[in-house]
């Protein structure tokens, strides 16, 4: 129950059928091409993704090589400092030893005994080679 309404027929003519076609045609050929367009973009993409992530891993595999280096060089490090810290410790412990026992020699005192300055001048009686002052020197302990 429509009334009122006309239908009106239209028939396009051979031209315009033509052109309409040619323009789908044409729309048909640039859609190709930008879907092609894109596949090539996609694959370089991925390509490039890839390459990233293999460069990543590897740049992650030489940073935990890194660490792992210094971690061992800490380490070697800590050992270092507490051999010396121990070899300190006997020193200062030897060193201060010999301090409450004056009668018992130092390392220094003995070398100075044996060296050959020192029979040099037993020989021509030039008596001790040391003074007061290099003994007091030689006995203070050290501060660290």
């Amino acid at each position: 129950m429509i009334e009122g309404l006309h239908t009106v027929s239209y028939a396009p003519d051979d031209q315009e059928v033509e052109r309409t076609a040619l323009a789908g045609g044409a729309a048909i050929q640039q859609l190709i091409s930008d879907r092609d367009h894109l596949r090539r973009q996609t694959s370089a993409q991925q390509q490039e993704g890839m390459v990233l992530r293999t460069t990543s891993d590897d740049l992650r595999r030489r940073l935990l090589l890194v660490n792992q280096g210094y971690l061992e060089l800490c380490t070697e490090m800590l050992c270092q400092f507490e051999r010396f810290d121990g070899v300190l410790r006997e020193a200062l412990g030897d060193q201060q030893e010999a301090l409450k026992n004056p009668d018992e020699t130092t390392l220094i005192d003995l070398a100075q005994r044996l060296s050959p300055l020192r029979r040099a001048s037993k020989d021509g009686d030039a008596g001790d080679v040391r003074t007061r002052r290099e003994t007091e020197t030689v006995r203070r302990p050290r501060q660290y």
